[in-house]
């Protein structure tokens, strides 16, 4: 039991490191609209994206879901909950045995903190540190959409969708190129999202993919892939059911536990692990 956890923890830790490594995505300076199909396409602006993307609320709410990740050779599943908030923030715990919670990661707007609740240690970083030392910058928009299959980073422009797709060329602040492709039924519904960067050298490779329900804004399955020159890290996340939050019952899981936890740095924790 002791080597699963101490496996798992060591997986989700580095997760926060590559998963925020060379993410953060914005528009182009003239970024091109499609062509429309003959028969005509879905405009975004207007029926369809507008309630799915482009005006997301997030309500209040608990999500479960099974998880299976997979870290160069090491493997491992377990379920995670996730407390999603409008502005607040969002926490995430895992699970990996009934009634043992191994791990909480907090992404609030002005820091992240992991705690390791085996060691009762924690670590707090906030976004600008973490820019600095990966050389690129995050920030708590681009996590909270990546975690949740929700581009919100896209909704100051509209588009056209024709023959049931949409791909809009993106730079990073570094001008690594990165598409992010919608693919919609003849109805204009939501079918999945696929964000990538199309840079696949030495530098990293990152692609996320989500599924959604007809008619649905909130994909019932998510998929992020991060290669680095040395790992190569898969997460999917397939959602079982939610249910909706008080204000009070959100605020309690997105308070940080109060004192009895050594403070460390992500490098100083990833070698306890």
């Amino acid at each position: 039991m002791r080597h699963i956890l101490r496996s798992f923890l060591l997986i989700v830790g580095s997760t926060l490191l590559l998963l925020a490594c060379g993410t953060r995505a914005s528009h182009s300076s003239s970024p091109k609209a499609p062509t429309v199909a003959d028969e005509g396409g879905c405009a975004l602006g207007d029926s369809w994206l507008s309630d799915q993307i482009l005006q997301i609320n997030h309500t209040p709410e608990h999500r479960i879901a099974s998880a299976e990740l997979s870290l160069s050779d090491s493997q491992l599943s377990t379920r995670m909950d996730l407390f999603v908030g409008q502005s607040e923030g969002l926490m995430l715990s895992a699970r990996p045995l009934p009634f043992v919670e191994a791990l909480r990661i907090y992404i609030l707007p002005d820091h992240i903190a992991l705690y390791d609740m085996m060691h009762e240690a924690k670590v707090t970083i906030s976004y600008y540190a973490l820019s600095e030392r990966l050389d690129t910058e995050v920030s708590y928009t681009l996590l909270r959409d990546l975690l949740l299959g929700q581009p919100t980073y896209l909704a100051d422009r509209e588009y056209i969708v024709g023959r049931g797709s949409l791909e809009i060329s993106l730079r990073s602040l570094k001008s690594k190129p990165w598409v992010v492709d919608y693919m919609v039924n003849p109805q204009c519904q939501l079918g999945t999202i696929r964000i990538a960067s199309t840079d696949q050298s030495k530098g990293g490779y990152l692609q996320g993919r989500y599924s959604y329900q007809s008619g649905s804004s909130k994909p019932d399955v998510t998929q992020l892939l991060v290669s680095t020159p040395r790992k190569r890290l898969s997460i999917q996340l397939k959602y079982s059911k939610s249910k909706e939050l008080t204000p009070a019952q959100l605020q309690d899981r997105l308070t940080e536990p109060q004192g009895g936890y050594t403070t460390m740095s992500l490098d100083e924790l990833l070698r306890l692990l």
